[in-house]
């Protein structure tokens, strides 16, 4: 190699460096690499000269070398074109319009000088043809680019609903989503610990974070609150440097947006009047809960999808936590299907359907609606008949031993039928039965069974758990008065 060779081979080096960046050509062997290299041309652009026009056919993929591309666009009321972006080396332009035949909608100039790359549409077209499954490739490309920027626009619409950045015109808020990061957590994980520095807000994207604390006469931590898609957490701390006081875990999955404090700190100062934005917001916050102080402090909410949570656990929180309120249960489709009514920790009143009392609130566990949820809201003086008119005696913590008992020996009494799962009917038009506490929920068995069918199909229909209802039918099979 002689000294002429030298430099031609460094500036091919580094152009092929700089398209192994480019997502249209990373995947490619170095041989095809360097024949798509040889296809395109470098151009050296001097101050104010135009790389691209509005308008332009899409006939040419630029890759920036050296230097700066202002990237300008007009809009029907700002007719003066503005900056939109700057692509910088190694950024690539062009190559959408190339695929969609779209012409160019923004024009790009050099502030001072620039070195790119081109490559145009025959070459382009021809490299696709030649080059095994390099066609395929590139509808990857814009395929994951797609799939990219729908996340992107989801995480856009989530930061938008936060009050910390709901003021914020696009631009800024798009500032702030890429400088965070995008956590994906599983069943377990944590996100956040009791103590940690207070360095980082967190945007609840999808699935649930438990947020559960520990106090002096309860170590053990239980569930305080749970934060669903559109929650923040860990904002208040950030500003006022305390630590945290309680841990965040995933029950399932959840993906979590995180902000950290240095990018925070940097956007409060790099976009303009942010800072005082902010101040505005905790001021809101702080008028809020001024003027809503006492009801508040006596207030205790919890929510979240029953699919997520174990519901046992849920009430037994409730419970051990005094709590004086309402706890709702709903079905996939949001309708309210059940209701505890709590004071000071006691299960008064029960409603699962049109079962009232003890045996509603075993049905609670049998009723099967993962995709539903449950809320719990904390009410001073509840209206007991306005659940159930029945009255529960036994205590709380009996009354879920004796659920999870019925439960777990469900499946067994279902098997005290021959065949739990075909039409059964009354053999009989007066009915035999001895147990007054059961005796209208048997009369009610026997007669819809004058016409045959499955003892499943009644669930919700009769007044009892299902465990009764199938202990009731089994009992019937048994004296011979259904079958």
């Amino acid at each position: 190699m002689n000294a002429t060779d030298r430099p031609a081979s460094a500036a091919i080096l580094r152009i092929l460096r700089m398209l192994h960046g480019v997502d249209l050509f990373a995947m490619l062997p170095d041989a095809d690499l360097e024949q798509i290299q040889l296809a395109g041309q470098v151009r050296l652009l001097g101050p104010g000269e135009t790389l691209f026009r509005v308008g332009d056919p899409p006939d040419r993929i630029h890759v920036i070398l050296g230097g700066v591309i202002e990237v300008v666009r007009s809009t029907p009321g700002h007719p003066e074109p503005s900056p939109v972006a700057y692509l910088s080396p190694g950024e690539a332009i062009g190559d959408m319009e190339l695929i969609t035949g779209s012409s160019r909608r923004s024009s790009g100039r050099v502030p001072e000088h620039a070195e790119v790359w081109t490559l145009d549409r025959p070459s382009f077209e021809q490299l696709t043809r030649t080059i095994p499954g390099y066609g395929i490739q590139v509808a990857k490309v814009f395929a994951r680019r797609l799939e990219e920027f729908i996340t992107q626009a989801a995480i856009l619409r989530i930061l938008r609903g936060v009050d910390l950045f709901a003021m914020l015109p696009d631009a800024d808020l798009e500032q702030i989503q890429l400088a965070g990061h995008v956590r994906l957590l599983g069943p377990g994980e944590t996100l956040f610990r009791a103590g940690d520095p207070p360095d980082r807000i967190h945007v609840i994207l999808s699935g649930v974070i438990e947020v559960v604390r520990s106090t002096p006469d309860r170590p053990e931590p239980s569930p305080v609150a749970y934060l669903s898609p559109g929650e923040t957490i860990g904002d208040m701390g950030l500003i006022t440097g305390s630590s945290r006081r309680s841990s965040g875990r995933v029950p399932e999955h959840a993906e979590v947006w995180t902000l950290d404090r240095p990018s925070f700190e940097q956007l409060t100062r790099t976009i303009p009047g942010y800072g005082m934005q902010v101040a505005k917001v905790f001021a809101q916050r702080l008028e809020e809960f001024i003027t809503h102080a006492r009801g508040q402090a006596r207030r205790k909410e919890l929510s979240g999808k029953l699919k997520f949570f174990d519901l046992p656990t849920v009430v037994q929180t409730l419970v051990t936590a005094n709590q004086t309120g309402i706890l709702t249960l709903t079905n996939d489709q949001e309708k309210s299907f059940a209701e505890v009514l709590l004071r000071d920790g006691a299960v008064e009143r029960a409603r699962c359907g049109a079962v009232e009392g003890e045996e509603a609130f075993y049905q609670l566990f049998m009723a099967g609606s993962d995709g539903g949820f449950f809320f719990f809201r904390s009410v001073a003086e509840p209206n007991r008949d306005s659940v159930s008119r029945t009255p529960i005696t036994i205590s709380a913590l009996n009354l879920l031993m004796e659920s999870m008992r019925l439960v777990d020996e469900l499946p067994e009494m279902k098997q005290r039928l021959p065949d739990p799962e075909r039409p059964y009917r009354a053999l009989t038009g007066e009915m035999r039965w001895t147990d007054d506490r059961t005796l209208r929920a048997a009369h009610d068995i026997l007669a819809k069974l004058k016409t045959p069918r499955r003892i499943s199909e009644l669930v919700n229909e009769v007044p009892c758990s299902t465990y009764t209802l199938y202990r009731i039918a089994a009992d019937l099979f048994d004296s011979k008065q259904i079958g």
